[in-house]
C-alpha cells in the first residue's frame, strides 16, 4: 500500500504537470504569505480567514504553509507523499 503512495514515474508528461502545478500553487501561496499578485499578504488572510470564514486559526496557517511552500513538494520528487497532504490543507 504504501508503495503505491510514493511511486513515482518517470514520465515527462508528469514532470511537465508537476512543474506547471508548482508554479500555480506558488503564485497563490504568494498571494497569501508574501502579499504578490494583488493579495492581502500574511496578517490580511490571518484577519480574513478566522473573522469571516470562522477557520480556526491554526488551519488558517496551515492553508497558507500548504500554498506556499505546496510549490517545492509538488515539483520534487516527495510530490505523492506531501501531494495528498497538501490538498487536504487547502
Amino acid at each position: 500500500m504504501i508503495r503505491k503512495l510514493v511511486a513515482t514515474d518517470n514520465d515527462a508528461a508528469i514532470t511537465i504537470f508537476r512543474l506547471a502545478l508548482g508554479v500555480i500553487f506558488f503564485a497563490h501561496g504568494a498571494q497569501k504569505m508574501l502579499g504578490w499578485f494583488g493579495g492581502y499578504g500574511f496578517t490580511g488572510t490571518m484577519g480574513f480567514f478566522p473573522g469571516m470564514l470562522h477557520i480556526p486559526t491554526v488551519f488558517a496557517f496551515l492553508a497558507i504553509a500548504a500554498e506556499f511552500f505546496g510549490d517545492s513538494a509538488s515539483s520534487s520528487a516527495c510530490s505523492p507523499v506531501w501531494q495528498p497532504l497538501e490538498s487536504l490543507a487547502t
